[in-house]
């Protein structure tokens, strides 16, 4: 059963869904906050450079943001938009919801892991980035920069001194602008300002971090101030180009379609929060048998994944 049980879909007696410009002006308000936090966040990444606590602060924010986005597609989203699924299908006992959001965590999990998996080197290889000894080193651990950080290309500079494939920088804003555009077109298609909330409340959790993520690896590529603002807010731009197209796609049908347009994407949607949670934060901020790269308690961390995991569900509760 879905946390906010009683808000789904609205429906008159004739069974088209009634427009609500309210709604349309809350998600638009909600997807210029997305934009500013983003902003926020990449930009913050520039001035926190020698900010001693920057690693601990984001592990756990993003630990954080991980137990946000479990909870907010697995115990809110998926149910649902399930429930409304059974409810308009002829086949009620075919799990068509499970199926989609299945489609979700295995759609990003093909971008990232198949099609982006072996960024070729020149020589055709794909090699960790190694210290003064020769050790691997680990990347920061804040979850979406995950491999993409670690690669490197086989030159030296002037210097000696390996140097990134100038790619990766762009490469991670592209599979980060994928995300973003999916979470923004559940946020536009939603059609309960319950269900919004909830999605916007874990879109916000999260967006700043990534954003301060993409920063870190922009400013180690020593990208221009120009270049850097660019892509920054490129990528800052995708969640509110998602919600105006799941907005315009909404407003262009009527009745069962729109619920149902609304379903489908909320399922989906639910999949790919999911794999963000635990795909792209979760096991990159638990590493077996590895400390954290800042030191931060595992407990710690947990406990922020628990303490958004409730967050929400209460959210969901109360909405």
């Amino acid at each position: 059963m879905a946390l906010a049980h009683g808000h789904g879909h609205k429906h008159t007696e004739d069974g088209i869904a009634p427009s609500d410009p309210t709604l349309s002006r809350f998600k638009f308000m909600c997807l210029v906050v997305i934009f500013g936090a983003a902003m926020l966040g990449g930009f913050s990444a520039v001035y926190l450079k020698t900010f001693t606590h920057r690693d601990m602060l984001m592990e756990l924010g993003n630990c954080l943001a991980g137990g946000v986005f479990a909870a907010a597609g697995l115990l809110h989203m998926l149910p649902e938009a399930e429930a409304s699924l059974r409810e308009s299908f002829v086949s009620p006992n075919f799990p068509l919801g499970s199926l989609l959001c299945l489609f979700g965590i295995l759609l990003p999990l093909y971008i990232e892991r198949v099609l982006f998996d072996n960024v070729p080197r020149s020589d055709g290889h794909v090699e960790p980035e190694r210290g003064l000894q020769g050790q691997v080193v680990s990347h920061i651990g804040h979850g979406h920069d995950h491999h993409l950080l670690t690669l490197m290309e086989p030159e030296h500079g002037a210097q000696g001194g390996p140097h990134r494939n100038p790619l990766l920088p762009y490469m991670m804003a592209l599979l980060l602008s994928i995300h973003s555009l999916i979470e923004g077109v559940a946020l536009g298609v939603d059609d309960t300002r319950a269900g919004a909330t909830m999605i916007f409340l874990a879109i916000f959790a999260h967006k700043s971090l990534a954003a301060f993520s993409l920063g870190v690896t922009l400013t180690r590529a020593d990208m221009s101030t120009k270049r850097f603002a660019h892509v920054m807010t490129s990528f800052s731009l995708m969640t509110p180009m998602g919600g105006l197209i799941g907005l315009m796609a909404s407003a262009s049908v009527t009745g069962a379609f729109q619920s149902l347009l609304s379903d489908v994407v909320t399922c989906i949607a639910a999949g790919t929060f999911v794999y963000i949670a635990l795909l792209e934060i979760l096991i990159e901020e638990f590493p077996m048998h590895a400390a954290s790269p800042s030191g931060t308690s595992k407990n710690l961390k947990f406990a922020c994944v628990v303490a958004g995991a409730l967050l929400m569900t209460l959210m969901g509760l109360m909405l």
